[in-house]
């Protein structure tokens, strides 16, 4: 992929809701501003022997202050939220899994083949721990978790221990790859809050986060839109109203709205509830 100067990878349970130029431009030019930018003081214990990569040649971030005519080398290369939902008591901050779903990064053959020698030594990541929170990628306590040993718990320990340690922005999980989900958990009978945010010390709610303000949605841990659920809101209404001005601009078919099933919600792509209630596009138009 390195004859791209940006790729972003996406679940495709995601919906996109505003252009993602923002994010373009903050690796390529080392802009900022704008982004709901999450950063928490003192990231990482840093004791993994590694060296630092030099930063992505390729387009390299160089930016000219117009005021003092100084040049600064910005060395962004990757843009990831976090998977809060999997909190523990025992993780600090930078040990929490990062969201698959939701990858923006500038390629690198010299990354790639450094993130392969760490991945491939089997000895790298410790599966029974003696001691709770330090099993995971170098017994550092990036995992156990869902996807600990995978993609989400690897890159939690490349960005907290090694090469992205200051190289990587952390977003707001309630405006990118925005996870509708209660802020709470209670483990061991004790309520924890699953995002607290590190400069104001709040439990975010990102479920009282306008829709307007919501950059991506990733219906992660909720019923997708075609499976027609019954508990479905504005959000979903949202994700059929795209697929509609999709097939208007084309000029396909629509569906009649003659469904009594929540009708302003789907706008006809649901006749019932699950996914044999869901109209697939291919019902509904002949694809040549």
């Amino acid at each position: 992929m390195v004859q791209y100067d940006v790729v972003i990878q996406l679940d495709t349970d995601m919906m996109i809701l505003s252009p993602f130029d923002r994010l373009i431009d903050a690796l390529l030019t080392g802009n900022t501003k704008g982004l709901p930018l999450v950063e928490y003081p003192n990231t990482g214990s840093h004791t993994a022997k590694s060296k630092e990569l030099q930063p992505t040649t390729k387009n390299s971030n160089t930016i000219t202050n117009s005021n003092t005519n100084h040049t600064t080398t910005r060395n962004y290369d990757f843009i990831f939220t976090r998977d809060y939902v999997q909190m523990r008591t025992y993780l600090e901050a930078h040990q929490m899994p990062i969201q698959g779903g939701f990858l923006v990064f500038r390629p690198s053959l010299e990354m790639y083949r450094h993130l392969v020698d760490v991945v491939l030594p089997r000895s790298n990541y410790v599966v029974n721990p003696k001691k709770r929170g330090t099993g995971g990628w170098q017994g550092l306590g990036y995992g156990p978790y869902y996807s600990g040993a995978q993609i989400q718990g690897f890159l939690s320990y490349i960005v907290g221990e090694m090469i992205f340690t200051q190289r990587a922005l952390e977003l707001d999980m309630c405006h990118y790859n925005h996870v509708s989900v209660s802020p709470t958990q209670k483990q061991n009978d004790t309520e924890i809050c699953l995002f607290r945010h590190p400069q104001t010390g709040i439990c975010r709610d990102c479920r009282q986060t306008s829709l307007s303000e919501i950059q991506s949605y990733h219906f992660v841990g909720n019923a997708k839109p075609w499976l027609c659920g019954k508990g479905m809101g504005p959000v979903y209404r949202q994700w059929f109203a795209l697929r509609r001005e999709l097939e208007e601009a084309r000029g396909w078919p629509l569906p009649p709205p003659e469904t009594e099933f929540f009708p302003n919600i789907t706008l006809g792509y649901c006749n019932r509830s699950r996914h044999r209630g869901y109209k697939n596009m291919r019902e509904t138009i002949s694809l040549r």
